[in-house]
């Protein structure tokens, strides 16, 4: 019986895992934010894993706010970056980990924000929250 619950998963993974679909909210929940005000999706938000959780969302955000959103979120967080980001198309990042910033509490092992430039109003941001 317990073989036949491994396979009858619709994905290929014989123990699940595949990317599923998720609120917003509960991807930056995972990471111990939450949705900025004023943010607009920007794609599907995600949830992947089965012992090992990655989530991840997308959306734009006013331009101005997005700073100050990461501040109130994560207080105890390094400066955001604006070089030597892994998302080579980012205008600012910010990674977050136990020893970095990342509230107690919080599920994730690892949060990791991009921020690309869209115009002079809209940013959109990347955010990716997961364990190891």
């Amino acid at each position: 019986m317990f073989v036949g619950l491994l396979f009858s998963e619709s994905d290929d993974r014989p123990l699940g895992g595949a990317a599923r679909e998720v609120p917003c909210a509960n991807v930056l929940r995972f990471g111990g934010a939450a949705l900025p005000p004023g943010a607009q999706p920007a794609g599907i938000c995600t949830r992947e894993g089965w012992q090992d959780l990655h989530y991840r969302a997308e959306f734009r955000m006013p331009r101005a706010d997005v700073r100050d959103w990461l501040a109130r979120a994560y207080p105890d967080a390094p400066a955001p970056e604006t070089e030597f980001c892994a998302d080579e198309d980012a205008d600012l990042c910010l990674v977050l980990g136990d020893a970095e910033g990342l509230p107690e509490g919080v599920a994730a092992d690892t949060v990791q924000v991009s921020v690309v430039h869209e115009d002079a109003g809209t940013a959109r941001v990347r955010f990716t929250a997961f364990t190891m």
